[in-house]
């Protein structure tokens, strides 16, 4: 199937996670039963979180498609928050390190 919608880049979301996503048999980290009885949770905290970035998502969709943010502001607005979510912490690195 192809997933011409997705540009998978960076390796965060890899192309081969989503091919297993969207194929018929799903990979080992996507049945149910990697999350034993909790599934019903972790279902809620996907659409919890679905939900939430999308609105984030509505509310800079139109500044964003016409370039009114500058790196610093897309990074705070719209990148940080999409990995907290995913729950990646951001580890700020010095530009000017010199050892």
């Amino acid at each position: 199937m192809p997933l011409s919608f997705i540009k998978s880049s960076g390796n965060i979301i890899t192309e081969d996670f989503c091919l297993a996503l969207a194929g018929d048999t799903k990979a080992d980290y996507v049945k149910d039963k990697s999350f034993g009885p909790d599934i019903k949770k972790v279902d809620e905290i996907i659409a919890v979180s679905f939900d939430l970035l999308r609105e984030r998502w509505e509310e800079i969709r139109s500044q964003l498609l016409t370039n009114r943010f500058d790196n610093a502001t897309l990074r705070k607005r719209w990148i940080l928050p999409f990995l907290e979510m995913l729950d990646y912490k951001a580890v700020y690195v010095a530009s000017n390190i010199k050892s």
